[in-house]
């Protein structure tokens, strides 16, 4: 669905996502699904719920992340 160029959220912004540009990507390069980051998809229907969890990163990086807050 996200690899639709004109996939748009409820408010207008866009959530396409190219899929090759994710495939070169780190993560996507690690062989990473949406659900390794948005957790509260697995297991969900599709379509998904509009509004979803915050992607919450320390889960794998602890310290990068406790670094960019302080």
């Amino acid at each position: 669905c996200h690899n639709d160029p004109e996939a748009k959220a409820e408010d207008g912004r866009s959530i396409a996502v190219d899929p090759s540009r994710f495939a070169e990507s780190l993560h996507g390069a690690m062989g990473m699904t949406c659900t390794a980051c948005h957790a509260d998809l697995a297991g969900a229907e599709l379509p998904h719920a509009a509004r979803l969890a915050k992607v919450n990163c320390a889960s794998c990086h602890e310290a990068a992340v406790a670094a960019y807050d302080r």
